[in-house]
């Protein structure tokens, strides 16, 4: 019995000893894991910090993305903007070429057009003008013609073609002679007699108010001019009074069409040639009263095809300073063409300075 007592007390110290033993490595263990447990503790604690640190670093950059995209999509709104100027600008400068080789046709086209009515224009405003006054037989035609401020223009071809001094003479090739030239002739065709009465009454203008012409009037007698005891008259003609005109033109109008023939008259205005639509009309060679434009005989009209060979339609005009011929439907003059080139050259100054703006 003492023995298996002794047994089973040395078994149980066994197992007691067994048991420290295992609690003890239980224990190391323990301390270990712990140990290794607060290092893993440190370590996620670590990399905690370093995930913080890496989020807040993730915003930042987020932030520095969103301000990236924000900016480049201002630019690239800004670029295609920008291309769209670059496209606009490219349009405004070939509309520019365009339009500078456009205005440099069109300044040969009036240089050409100038050249084919140089002798249209005889010798330009120049001429014109010598021949807007007369210095012949002046002083005999204001004795004979003017009188009470009144200048009877019936007078002025009488005197002349009585005296001998100025008669109808035809002139085939129809030239625009000088006053000096017809007086030294004694004589000249329709436009020559329009002409030298458009003269005659310039220079008597400063010394009337009014001018005498006359028209039909059956029964009546009109006193043209007194050469001594001689009266020259007019018969079945009576006065017809207007008042002196601001301008005196020569209007040339087309008379026949079977074959094509005209005839040049005067016609006394206020308004500025070729706008002369009212104006009275008046026979040079005879003082005969034949209307108004207009009513009478008619004018021909912008955009008016052919009118140059219509009966009745005037087609040419000569002022003081210059000739007005109606052609390419349009009123042609020296100053239309001056005007022409001076609106030319305009725009291509206008082309320049926008050239050099955009430089």
């Amino acid at each position: 019995m003492d023995k298996v007592l002794l047994s089973l007390f040395l078994l149980s110290l066994v197992v007691l000893a067994y048991v420290a033993f295992e609690y003890i490595t239980l224990d190391k263990s323990y301390n270990l894991l712990q140990e290794n447990l607060q290092i893993k503790d440190n370590s996620l604690k670590q990399c905690r910090n370093e995930l913080n640190t890496t989020r807040q670093a993730l915003l930042v950059l987020n932030n520095q993305y969103n301000k990236l995209f924000y900016n480049y999509t201002k630019l690239q709104a800004e670029n295609e903007n920008l291309t769209t100027e670059k496209t606009t600008l490219e349009a405004a400068v070939k509309e520019r070429e365009t339009r500078i080789k456009n205005l440099s046709q069109q300044i040969n086209t009036v240089l050409s057009e100038i050249t084919s009515m140089e002798e249209e224009i005889n010798e330009s405003f120049a001429w014109f003008k010598q021949n807007s006054g007369v210095s012949q037989y002046v002083t005999k035609l204001m004795f004979k013609c003017v009188g009470d401020k009144k200048l009877n223009i019936a007078c002025i071809p009488a005197y002349l073609k009585e005296n001998g001094y100025f008669t109808y003479k035809s002139d085939k090739e129809d030239t625009l002679y000088s006053i000096d030239a017809m007086l030294k002739n004694k004589g000249g065709d329709c436009e020559d007699y329009a002409l030298l009465i458009k003269a005659y009454i310039n220079t008597f203008s400063p010394y009337i108010n009014d001018i005498i012409m006359w028209k039909a009037c059956k029964g009546c007698k009109l006193t043209v001019y007194r050469e001594g005891h001689t009266t020259y008259y007019l018969a079945d003609a009576q006065k017809f009074t207007v008042a002196k005109p601001k301008h005196v033109y020569v209007v040339c109008y087309t008379e026949n069409t079977t074959p094509l023939s005209g005839h040049c008259i005067n016609a006394l205005s206020d308004s500025l040639a070729p706008n002369i639509s009212g104006a009275t009309l008046l026979e040079p060679q005879t003082g005969e009263y034949l209307g108004k434009v207009g009513t009478d005989l008619g004018l021909c009209e912008p955009n008016m095809e052919d009118c140059k060979y219509m009966s009745g339609n005037i087609w040419l005009i000569i002022d003081d300073k210059q000739i007005y011929t109606f052609r390419n439907n349009r009123w042609e003059s020296y100053s239309f063409y001056y005007n022409k080139l001076d609106t030319v050259a305009h725009e291509l100054d206008k082309l320049e300075t926008l050239g050099a703006e955009g430089q």
